[in-house]
C-alpha cells in the first residue's frame, strides 16, 4: 500500500527501553522536526512492533547500543535505511574487574560489535564513550560523530546568592550494583570518617540498594529517598561539595547538574568525570576512602572557584544544552537528506 501522507515531515523509529532526562530531551527536540515513532522494546511484543514498523519509516535513532535493539538494527541495514546509534554506556564499556559492560563477555561483545557495524553513524556523548567505542566496540574513527549531553541553564540554574551549607550530597539510584558502579557506597563509608560533615543521598534504590548503603553509612548521612527535579535542584543549590567516586561513568549526569549549582565536585578520575569537571573541583581514586575523605574536607573550605571558571561557567559554557541541539538536528537533517531517505517507502507490515 502506497504511502499517502501529505506531511512531508521524515519518520524516525526512537525505540525505547527506558527514557531517562536526558533521552526525554532528544526526544522532544527530534519531535520538534520529524514524526517520530516509538515503540516500547522492553517486552518481545514492543520489539515485533518495531520490526513491522521499519520498513515504514525513514531512519532508525537508538539511544544505546542495546542488544535488544539488534534485531530492528539489522533490518533497518537491511533495507538500507539510516541509522544513528548513540554511545554513552554499558553498550560500550568493558570493566572486567565489576563486570560491568556490555563488551566484557565474549558473547554479548560480538553481538554488539555487530549492532555497531550496522550503525551508519557513533554518537558518543563524551571523549570517553568514544575511546571505549573504539577499542571496545570496535567503531571506525570516522563512523564517530562526538556530540556531549547538554544542559540548559534556565532551567537548572537558582540564583547564585543562596548562601552554600557545609553538606556534602549525592544522588543514589539502582541495585546494589549500580550503588558500587556510580560510588554511592564509597560515599557512604565516607560518612563515617567525617563524622562532624552532614551528607545527604537522596534518590531512589532498591530495598537491597538502600539496605546496603544505610548499612556502610554513619549516623550523619540523611537518606532523602525519591525527590522531584526542584527538590534536587534545591538540595544541590544548599551543599556545597558533591560526592561521586565512580568506578565507570559514561558522562556523569548527576554531577553536571550539581556543578549548574556551583556544587564543588569531588570525583574519582574515572571515565568521562574529567572532561566534565575538569579544574572546577577535586579528584582522588574510587577505592581510596582516606584520599576521598581529605578531599572532600578540602573542597568543604575551598573557594567557590578553584580555577578561571566556575562548575556552573564550566557547564553552561561547554555542555549547553543548545549546542547538543544545533548539532543533534543538523546530523538528522544530513542523514535523512541522502538518497535512500528519499526513495519511496513500503508501508509497515
Amino acid at each position: 500500500m502506497a504511502d499517502h501522507r501529505t506531511n512531508a515531515r521524515k519518520r524516525i523509529l526512537f525505540p525505547c527501553l527506558h527514557v531517562s532526562s536526558f533521552i526525554q530531551k532528544d526526544l522532544d527536540l527530534l519531535r520538534s522536526e520529524f514524526d517520530l515513532i516509538t515503540p516500547d522494546c522492553r517486552t518481545w511484543t514492543g520489539m515485533l512492533s518495531s520490526l513491522r514498523l521499519v520498513a515504514g519509516v525513514d531512519a532508525v535513532f537508538c539511544w544505546f547500543g542495546s542488544l535488544r535493539f539488534l534485531p530492528l538494527v539489522v533490518a533497518a541495514r537491511a533495507l538500507r535505511k539510516p541509522i544513528v546509534v548513540v554511545a554513552g554506556g554499558y553498550d560500550v564499556a568493558s570493566v572486567p574487574a565489576i563486570g560491568y559492560g556490555n563488551m566484557v563477555h565474549f558473547r554479548s561483545r560480538i553481538l554488539g560489535r555487530w549492532l555497531f557495524r550496522c550503525a551508519s553513524q557513533v554518537v558518543p556523548v563524551s571523549n570517553s564513550a568514544a575511546r571505549e567505542a573504539v577499542a571496545n566496540a570496535g567503531v571506525p574513527p570516522e563512523k564517530l560523530h562526538l556530540i556531549p549531553l547538554g544542559f540548559d541553564f534556565r532551567e537548572e540554574g537558582l540564583p547564585l546568592d543562596r548562601p552554600k551549607q557545609p553538606l556534602v550530597a549525592t544522588l543514589a539510584f539502582g541495585n546494589l550494583s549500580s550503588i558500587e558502579r556510580k560510588g554511592i557506597a564509597q560515599v557512604a563509608r565516607v560518612s563515617r570518617l567525617l563524622p562532624d560533615i552532614q551528607f545527604v543521598i537522596a534518590g531512589r534504590c532498591d530495598a537491597a540498594a538502600e539496605a546496603r548503603l544505610r548499612e556502610l553509612a554513619g549516623p550523619n548521612v540523611e537518606f532523602r529517598g525519591w525527590i522531584s527535579d526542584a527538590e534536587r535542584r534545591e538540595l544541590f543549590a544548599r551543599a556545597k561539595v558533591y560526592l561521586q567516586p565512580s568506578i565507570h561513568e559514561g558522562f556523569g549526569c548527576a554531577v553536571a547538574e550539581a556543578m549548574l549549582q556551583n556544587c564543588i565536585p569531588v570525583v574519582s578520575n574515572a571515565g568521562a568525570l574529567p572532561e566534565v569537571v575538569g579544574q572546577t573541583g577535586y579528584y582522588a581514586p574510587a577505592e581510596d576512602l582516606d584520599a576521598l575523605a581529605r578531599q572532600v574536607r578540602a573542597a568543604l573550605v575551598a573557594p567557590p572557584c578553584l580555577s578561571s571558571e566556575s562548575p556552573r561557567t564550566r557547564i553552561e559554557t561547554r555542555f549547553a544544552a543548545a549546542d547538543r541541539n544545533r548539532q543533534l538536528l543538523d546530523l538528522m537533517r544530513v542523514m535523512l537528506a541522502s538518497p535512500a531517505c528519499d526513495a519511496p517507502r513500503a508501508a509497515a507490515a
